[in-house]
């Protein structure tokens, strides 16, 4: 295989893995990670 043939192969698999570790980490850590579903910054209490 070429250079070129291995750099589309690995940059392929990083995308594929990429995206499918970020799915799940979606799916999974959807109670965890408050930051997806409140885009604005939470606000620190005053009292």
């Amino acid at each position: 295989m070429t250079a070129g043939g291995w750099v589309l192969m690995i940059a392929a698999w990083v995308t594929i893995l990429g995206v499918t570790v970020w799915c799940l980490a979606r799916v999974l850590g959807a109670g965890g990670h408050e930051e997806f579903d409140n885009p604005e910054p939470p606000v620190p209490p005053t009292g």
